[in-house]
């Protein structure tokens, strides 16, 4: 376990602004057993979901996206986990980014297809670097807090931090995230992974590609 907390928080604290995606916006259907969100996360949508949810009664939510907007995937986690929702990735679907931050928040979790974590970003930073710093510790903080509220532990976020970049993303599953429960109530706990356990998870664009089953 590593004893420095401090600095591991405000490593956490220095994620920079909001990843964006030129796919499609997200559509919401159901076909009377479960709702899918396909396409790019976009603000709005936790609400287009919970209305989904309360006009239909359906339980379990499918998740097939590559992202979108940093802080609409937390609006959805918590949306996810207030429902008390059923998030599945489909064997031929991906859950990426935002998409990926939302997944945390269901109770119950089914993952087919991939999953993939990544450091938010910013496409076009137009802010003053005390302005961006200022707007980096606050979505760090909400990033901690979110964390926190879905019952894992700060270790996930930081590997996320200092392993991925906007085009190479930290890919893991449900089996994964059991090692960052936070089953002992310590949110700073680090626990030592299985040898070359980063290095088999880390996605770059090529790789990606791969597993997605390109080439």
């Amino acid at each position: 376990m590593l004893k420095m907390v401090g600095w591991v928080v405000a490593l956490v604290l220095v994620l920079v602004a909001v990843s964006l995606s030129t796919s499609k916006a997200a559509s919401f259907t159901n076909n009377g057993y479960s709702i899918l969100l396909k396409g790019t996360v976009e603000r709005g949508d936790a609400d287009k979901l919970e209305s989904m949810v309360v006009a239909t009664g359906i339980r379990t939510v499918r998740l097939d996206s590559p992202g979108g907007d940093a802080t609409e995937g937390f609006r959805l986690g918590y949306r996810i986990k207030k429902l008390n929702l059923t998030a599945v990735i489909p064997d031929d679907a991906f859950c990426m980014s935002s998409c990926a931050i939302a997944f945390l928040g269901a109770p119950s979790k089914v993952q087919g297809g991939l999953l993939g974590f990544h450091v938010a970003y910013s496409p076009a930073n137009k802010l003053t670097e005390n302005e961006g710093l200022k707007y980096g510790q606050r979505l760090g903080a909400i990033n901690a807090v979110y964390y926190f509220n879905m019952g894992y532990t700060i270790q996930l976020q930081y590997l996320t931090t200092i392993l991925t970049d906007k085009e190479t993303f930290l890919m893991i599953d449900t089996a994964d995230l059991a090692l960052f429960k936070r089953g002992d109530g310590s949110f700073t706990r680090f626990m030592k992974l299985p040898k070359n356990w980063a290095a088999n998870r880390i996605a770059d664009p090529l790789r990606l590609t791969l597993l997605k089953g390109g080439y």
